[in-house]
C-alpha cells in the first residue's frame, strides 16, 4: 500500500484565517495612516506660517529704529520674497498646494482680506497689514483662515 507522506505546508483554512487577520489589520491601519498624513500636512502648514509671521513681526518691530520718523512698517512684498532680507532661507512650501511649481510662490494681496485664495500661489501677503496666509482652501481644513 502506498502511504502519502505528510507535507509541512499550511492548510487552506489556515491561509484563509491569516488573510482575514491581515485584512482586519489593514482596515485599522489605513485610516490611522491617513489621519497621520493629514495631521502632518496641517502641522507643516502651520509651522511654515508661524516662521514667516515671526520673521514679518520681527521686521516690523525693528523697523521703527531704522525709519527716520520712528514709525514701524511692514516689509514690502519685494523684501519678503527676496531671500535673505526677511526670510533667511527659501520660502517654505505650502503642503496643501498640489502643484509643485506654485508651492513656494507668494501672491501680493494688497487690499485683500485674509482668506482670499489664488490658484497659482502657495501663500498670500498683504503688506499693508502684514498678514500672510495660505492661498489654498482644502475642504474640511480651511487653511486659508489660519
Amino acid at each position: 500500500m502506498n502511504r502519502l507522506k505528510k507535507s509541512g505546508g499550511f492548510t487552506l483554512v489556515e491561509l484563509v484565517i491569516i488573510i482575514a487577520v491581515l485584512g482586519i489589520l489593514a482596515s485599522v491601519a489605513i485610516p490611522t495612516y491617513q489621519n497621520i498624513v493629514a495631521d502632518a500636512k496641517m502641522n507643516a502648514c502651520k509651522a511654515a506660517l508661524g516662521g514667516m509671521r515671526s520673521a514679518i513681526s520681527t521686521y516690523y518691530a525693528t523697523s521703527a529704529a531704522k525709519n527716520p520718523d520712528g514709525k514701524p512698517s511692514w516689509p514690502t512684498y519685494k523684501q519678503l520674497t527676496k531671500i535673505g532680507t526677511i526670510l533667511q532661507g527659501a520660502i517654505p512650501a505650502n503642503p496643501y498646494q498640489n502643484t509643485k511649481n506654485y508651492q513656494q510662490r507668494i501672491r501680493n494681496a494688497n487690499n485683500q482680506k485674509k482668506g482670499k485664495t489664488y490658484s497659482k500661489y502657495g501663500w498670500a501677503y498683504n503688506q499693508k497689514t502684514g498678514e500672510i496666509w495660505a492661498c489654498t482652501k482644502t475642504k474640511g481644513v480651511n487653511e486659508n483662515t489660519w
